[in-house]
């Protein structure tokens, strides 16, 4: 007779967690700024904007085309520029610890479109 094959009460080892961003976090306090004071981002008005986040994935559009400006998850059906970033470089933006021009300068930051619209992104600083 065959031996039956050795059996392992070892618990099955747990799969790699999905690895979580703060871009979330950090466009819903984007969102708040623009209304407590909409004025805020007055270089950008009447431009949209949209931010195609890295690792994770995410992307999401600032609307200030309208009277008040919108935040959503998403992408734009046209934007005036297209921001790539990873979300740790984000998170740099966001906590004031980053500056567009040398996330840019370094290869970290692509734009498409109205590069000049990337020296309003102090914006984000001081989010979170």
């Amino acid at each position: 007779p065959a031996a039956a094959p050795a059996r392992s009460d070892a618990p099955a080892a747990p799969a790699a967690a999905a690895k979580t961003g703060r871009s979330g976090e950090i466009f819903a306090a984007l969102g708040e700024r623009l209304k407590a004071d909409p004025k805020v981002a007055n270089g950008l008005s009447g431009q949209v904007l949209q931010f195609n986040v890295l690792d994770p994935e995410a992307a999401w559009t600032v609307d200030f085309s309208g009277k008040l400006p919108k935040v959503a998850e998403g992408h734009a059906g046209k934007a005036g520029a297209v921001f790539g970033l990873a979300d740790a470089d984000l998170v740099g933006l966001a906590k004031g610890e980053a500056k567009a021009r040398d996330l840019f300068q370094r290869g970290r930051l692509s734009v498409e479109g109205d590069v000049r619209l990337a020296h309003e992104l102090g914006v984000l600083a001081k989010l979170i």
